[in-house]
C-alpha cells in the first residue's frame, strides 16, 4: 500500500517558521491568526492521513478474514488427509500380513506340492501350467503390495503438498497481523497528535478571543480620561494588606503591590511558545489558578472604572489608580464593587470564577501603564510558595 509522506515535509511545504516574525504586541493577533490556520493545516493533515490508515485497516481486517478460512479449509484438508494415511495404513498392513501367510503355506507345502505336481502332471504341459499357477498368484500378491505403496505414497505427496501451502498461508496471516498492529499503532500515535493539535488550536482560540474581541473594550477603558462620579470610600477588609509604601503614589509601588488572589501563577506576561508547536504570542497579563468564589482584593488603592462584561474576559473590574496606571482582574464570578466606587489597597472587589473562559477558574490580571500592557511580576509582591510558569 502507497505510504503518505511524513508530517512534518507537508507541514514545512505549507507553513513559514515563526522566527522570522516580527515581535511587537502589535503583531500578535497576526502572528496567532498565522498559528491557527498552521494548525488547521495540521490537523487536516492528520485527519487525511488517519483516514487512510482507517481504509488500510480494513482492507487489512478484509485480508485476514480470506486467510482464516483459507486456513480452516486447509487444516479440515489435511486431517482428512491424515485419517486417508491410516486408512491406507491399514490397508497396506493388512496386504502384507495375507501376503506373509499365503507365502508361508506356499513354503509349507512347497516339497509336497511340488511332488503332487510332478507325479500328477500328466504330461509336460500340466507341469508346465501348475508352476504358472504359482507364479500368478505370488505376482497378483506383489502387484496388489505396489498398488496400495503407490497410493499411499500419492496421499504423503499431497499432504505434503498442502502443508507447504499452509505454512506459507500462516506466514502470510503472520505478516497482514503484524502490518495491522503497526497501523493501530500509527492510528494511536496520530489520534494523539490529533487531540494535541486541537487543543492547541483550543488554547490559541482563548488568546484570539482575548486578543481580538476584548482588548479594544480594555483599550477603550484605560485610555478614557473622563471623570467618574466617586462614591464613598468603602472600609478596606484586610488592612493588614495595606501596600508598604502607602501615599506615595502606583508609581512608586513596583515590587511591593499586594497579589490580587493567592494562586500559582500558569500564564506569565510576554511572548511564549504555545505548546506542541514553534509558534510564539503575546499575553498581556498573567493568569493565577483560582477556584470559583476565592475572594479577589484590589492591589492598590484607586476607582473603579469598568465593572462590566467584556467579550473574552467575562466579567471584568478595571482600576483607575491615577497617573495613568490601571489594573485588570478578569473571568470574575462576581461583582464586588459598583463603577465609580473608591476602594482600598486589599479590599475585596469581587470573587474569582470562569466567566470567559475556556480553560477553567482564573484570574486574568494586567497592570496597565498609559495604555500599555506592563508585567505585572514586576511590580506585586509575590507571596511566599507561589509557583511560576509560563
Amino acid at each position: 500500500m502507497k505510504q503518505l509522506p511524513p508530517l512534518a515535509c507537508a507541514l514545512a511545504l505549507l507553513c513559514c517558521p515563526a522566527s522570522g516574525r516580527a515581535q511587537s504586541p502589535e503583531n500578535a493577533d497576526v502572528s496567532a491568526s498565522a498559528q491557527m490556520l498552521e494548525l488547521t493545516v495540521q490537523e487536516q493533515l492528520l485527519l487525511d492521513e488517519l483516514a487512510v490508515v482507517e481504509t488500510r485497516l480494513l482492507v487489512l481486517h478484509t485480508e485476514l478474514q480470506a486467510l482464516h478460512i483459507q486456513e480452516r479449509e486447509l487444516e479440515s484438508h489435511l486431517e482428512q488427509l491424515d485419517r486417508k494415511l491410516e486408512q491406507d495404513e491399514d490397508l497396506l498392513q493388512g496386504r502384507r500380513e495375507a501376503v506373509s501367510a499365503r507365502a508361508r503355506a506356499l513354503y509349507m507345502q512347497s516339497e509336497r506340492g511340488l511332488l503332487q505336481l510332478l507325479f500328477s502332471a500328466q504330461d509336460l504341459r500340466d507341469l508346465l501350467l501348475g508352476g504358472r499357477y504359482l507364479a500368478h498368484v505370488l505376482r497378483d500378491d506383489q502387484e496388489a503390495l505396489s498398488a496400495l505403496r503407490e497410493q499411499r505414497q500419492l496421499t504423503e505427496d499431497l499432504r505434503s503438498e498442502r502443508e507447504t501451502e499452509w505454512r506459507s498461508l500462516t506466514t502470510r496471516i503472520a505478516q497482514r497481523r503484524e502490518m495491522q498492529e503497526e497501523q493501530r499503532e500509527l492510528r494511536q500515535r496520530r489520534s494523539s497528535l490529533l487531540l494535541r493539535v486541537r487543543s492547541d488550536r483550543r488554547l490559541l482560540a482563548i488568546d484570539l478571543a482575548e486578543a481580538q474581541l476584548g482588548e479594544p473594550t480594555i483599550d477603550e477603558a484605560v485610555a478614557s480620561s473622563e471623570p467618574i462620579a466617586a462614591e464613598p470610600a468603602a472600609e478596606p477588609t484586610t488592612p493588614a494588606e495595606l501596600p508598604p509604601a502607602p501615599g506615595l503614589g502606583f508609581a512608586n509601588q513596583r515590587g511591593r503591590l499586594l497579589m490580587p488572589l493567592a494562586g500559582d501563577i500558569h500564564g506569565t506576561f510576554g511572548w511564549y511558545t504555545i505548546p506542541g508547536t514553534e509558534e510564539r504570542t503575546f499575553r498581556r497579563g498573567i493568569r493565577i489558578e483560582a477556584a470559583v468564589g476565592d475572594p479577589v482584593r484590589a492591589s492598590y488603592a484607586g476607582q473603579v472604572r469598568r465593572a462590566e462584561w467584556i467579550r473574552g474576559f467575562g466579567n471584568v473590574i478595571i482600576l483607575d489608580h491615577g497617573e495613568g496606571y490601571f489594573t485588570v482582574y478578569a473571568h470574575l464570578d462576581e461583582f464586588g464593587v459598583a463603577v465609580g466606587a473608591m476602594v482600598t489597597s486589599g479590599q475585596i472587589i469581587g470573587t474569582a470564577g470562569d466567566s470567559g473562559s475556556m480553560t477553567g477558574p482564573l484570574l486574568h490580571y494586567e497592570i496597565r501603564s498609559d495604555g500599555q500592557p506592563v508585567d505585572p511580576m514586576e511590580w506585586i509582591a509575590l507571596p511566599p510558595g507561589i509557583k511560576v510558569r509560563e
